[in-house]
């Protein structure tokens, strides 16, 4: 009797790669992530994820980074946020 690998469904392992995603993001220091060009940052990122998510639709897909939507999206909007975080962090607090 041999033992057979668990079957992974593909939309639990689609979003264990997005969490991937979102924690590489977050893991950005602000010195590279404020000073990488986002487009470039995208189009990299979307490269090395876009291989565990199935095809987007024509009519998904984004003009930025020319390619699929859903992920894209994923992408900047945690982009936005982390940066939000560290300009955030950076401005004093000033008690009136």
């Amino acid at each position: 009797m041999s033992a057979r690998a668990p079957q992974i469904n593909s939309r639990y392992y689609a979003e264990l790669k997005r969490s991937q995603l979102i924690q590489e993001i977050h893991g950005y220091g602000p010195n590279y992530l404020l000073r990488e060009n986002e487009d470039e940052l995208c189009r990299r990122l979307l490269a090395k994820y876009e291989k565990h998510f199935p095809a987007m639709s024509a009519d998904e897909t984004s003009n930025a980074c020319d390619r699929g939507g859903l992920l894209e999206a994923t992408i900047r909007e945690n982009l936005l946020q982390r940066k939000a975080d560290f300009v955030h962090r950076a401005k004093p607090i000033v008690n009136a």
